[in-house]
């Protein structure tokens, strides 16, 4: 797994896990007294504008010549893709974008191919926790969907077919009890 992706990942889980939890009576707390946390400065914007230019730049060299993230299908390229689009789209960057814009345009590519193919958004479609791949490609072609419709961005081919499939799928998959299970096999 590549090191940005791994960042990405463990940046999510640890926003996640960092999310204020309910109390006892409903009310929300933090997960470190706030007394606890340390005084710092944050860090100037041309230090978050390096470090922002610093992990394009090695999403930029790291990606696949298929357009995928990440390494053998067992390494979940489809969501190491979609973690990776949803960098550079949260970055504004799109398919028209000058300098990353080929880049973003083979990520959403690869997993819309893949999506033409398979029933879901991974490589491997048998595997128990196909889950993840597929909801966080789903996630990341959403968002580049969304990105193409509001700026009047040439349509790109079958985005918007494996989309409404990609939900479709996510929404059909829900279980009685109002859940999902790992493999979409309700």
């Amino acid at each position: 797994m590549n090191k940005a992706v791994l960042f990405l990942s463990v940046l999510s889980a640890c926003t996640a896990l960092g999310a204020p939890m309910p109390a006892e009576g409903g009310e929300k707390r933090d997960t470190i007294p706030i007394e606890k946390v340390p005084d710092v400065e944050p860090p100037s914007r041309e230090t978050l504008d390096q470090s922002i230019r610093r992990a394009a730049d090695f999403l930029l060299a790291s990606q696949n010549k298929d357009g995928s993230w990440g390494g053998t299908p067992h390494n979940y390229k489809c969501s190491m893709t979609g973690l990776a689009l949803l960098a550079y789209l949260a970055h504004c960057e799109t398919p028209l974008s000058e300098e990353f814009g080929e880049n973003v345009l083979k990520g959403i590519s690869f997993l819309v191919d893949l999506g033409m193919k398979n029933p879901v958004l991974s490589e491997q479609p048998a595997l128990k926790e196909i889950c993840y791949d597929h909801a966080v490609a789903t996630y990341a072609l959403c968002e580049a969907y969304t990105f193409c419709k509001q700026m009047d961005i040439p349509s790109i081919s079958n985005l918007e077919k494996v989309v409404i499939k990609a939900v479709d799928r996510i929404i059909d998959a829900q279980c009685p009890n109002g859940g999902w299970a790992y493999s979409y096999n309700n």
